[in-house]
């Protein structure tokens, strides 16, 4: 038994569509009504199995009628092999010391891994220390008094 074509989705303007086709459409999706059953139903993936199918009416109909739009990485990647449904991650923790060798290309590893799913990278500086700089003399007396 095959399942009904969707009616198309027609209160997204052609923008829409190409902007859809070009940066959230994944293979199996057709269609923007095709893209939303894909998130609405890795979404309701979360309910009681017996749930499911409801929920994921819910939130199709959430998106197909403009009431709620997913993020970019959501669009993108629910239900999907690689599943990358966050926007950001931030890199900096390794196994080896941060200024070391291995260090910089474990948090270069990291930072490619992500970008080849479409995830955004930010990188905590905090581990890498300055370099030493001395001092700079203070005043004799506090700032104001004379």
């Amino acid at each position: 038994m095959t399942t009904p074509a969707a009616p198309a989705l027609t209160n997204f303007d052609e923008n829409a569509h190409h902007i859809a086709k070009r940066q959230y459409l994944q293979p199996g999706d057709g269609d923007l009504g095709g893209m939303f059953h894909r998130i609405a139903s890795w979404v309701a993936g979360a309910e009681a199995p017996d749930a499911r199918a409801h929920w994921a009416q819910k939130y199709f109909d959430l998106m197909a009628e403009k009431k709620f739009c997913p993020g970019g990485r959501v669009l993108a990647g629910a239900g999907t092999s690689h599943g990358n449904v966050l926007n950001c991650f931030v890199q900096g923790a390794t196994e080896h010391a941060p200024s070391s060798f291995e260090g910089v290309m474990e948090v270069a590893k990291k930072l490619a891994l992500v970008t080849k799913v479409g995830g955004g990278n930010g990188v905590n500086l905090d581990v890498y220390t300055p370099a030493p700089q001395a001092a700079a003399p203070t005043p004799a007396c506090a700032a104001g008094l004379t």
